[in-house]
């Protein structure tokens, strides 16, 4: 196995969109908004939100089978158990949602905690506002239907904290036995999961406001401690350049938990600093450090020569 966690920060860039509403106020829907310390809204998308694209993006992949989702009071065909909340079946063996984001079964005391973790997805830059207006008309009369909808325009930042050892690894309390896979099985699951994230498209409202959601910046840190070391400190500032000095602060503080360091940039979008792979170098002296246009990271990361297991 290459490490014990994945760490992977990322950059998305969105045009005119609302990814996931917070509900409406009359006759707008919201975006979902935090509000920061400086009193500035920002944007954010839930981390549910993004499980359930990857999910639909892991649909119809080779080997790819995803858990059933159980109403209430149906009889989960794993435990023989009736649920008495909206769940899925609970098998990690035998399908990779399971294993990867983990579950909850009360009646038959089995639980699973996520080896694949997100905080979902928030905007770099505060929310300014922006309103789209929208009119419904009547054609037979002037009862005409107004409806506005909150969007934006930004890059939101996203994370996943992905737990190694534990993909395809079930205890007891999971599964009522210890068991693990292969590492050939395990091997497809979290390249199906990488291949996925690379590809994310997923979103509310994308009828009439679509918007690209496929990652444009991607680092990925491979480490031998489960902790987010990159996190917020991935960002570009207003002229869509690489924030160097918080890139670097974060590998000073964290270099000797670091053994491969990935950083893939879309240069239609982003512009790096110069000299940044030589700076990143000189920190994490004699690890594997690659900086690379995104299509090529991709490449590297999703080959069959390139082994996590």
């Amino acid at each position: 196995m290459k490490a014990k966690c994945l760490e992977i920060a990322y950059l998305v860039r969105v045009e005119k969109a609302n990814l996931n509403a917070a509900g409406t106020e009359g006759n707008v829907t919201l975006l979902k908004k935090v509000r920061d310390v400086n009193g500035k809204e920002y944007v954010y998308v839930s981390g549910v939100a993004v499980k359930y694209w990857i999910k639909e993006m892991l649909k119809g992949e080779p080997g790819c089978q995803l858990s059933p989702i159980l109403s209430k009071k149906e009889t989960n065909p794993k435990t023989g158990e009736q649920e008495d909340q909206i769940t899925s079946v609970g098998d990690p063996e035998k399908y990779i949602d399971d294993d990867l984001f983990g579950y909850l079964l009360p009646n038959a005391n089995k639980k699973r905690i996520a080896p694949v973790k997100t905080n979902g997805l928030i905007s770099l830059f505060p929310y300014e506002g922006d309103i789209n207006i929208g009119v419904r008309y009547d054609p037979k009369g002037r009862e005409h239907s107004l409806w506005d909808m909150e969007i934006t325009n930004t890059v939101f930042r996203g994370n996943w904290l992905i737990e190694l050892d534990r993909i395809g690894k079930f205890t007891q309390e999971e599964i009522g036995e210890n068991k693990e896979l292969n590492s050939v099985e395990k091997e497809k699951r979290i390249k199906n999961f990488l291949k996925a994230f690379f590809n994310l498209f997923g979103g509310a409202k994308q009828s009439n406001f679509l918007t690209s959601t496929e990652p444009r910046v991607v680092c990925l840190v491979f480490l031998d401690k489960k902790k987010p070391v990159i996190f917020d400190r991935l960002r570009i500032n207003s002229e869509f350049t690489l924030d160097e000095d918080a890139l670097l602060q974060s590998i000073k503080l964290h270099k000797d938990d670091v053994k491969e360091f990935y950083l893939g940039f879309d240069s239609t979008l982003v512009k790096l600093p110069e000299k940044i792979e030589e700076k990143i170098k000189k920190e994490l002296e004699n690890k594997t450090v690659e900086i690379k246009e995104l299509y090529q990271i991709k490449e590297k990361i999703l080959s069959d020569q390139f082994r996590i297991f």
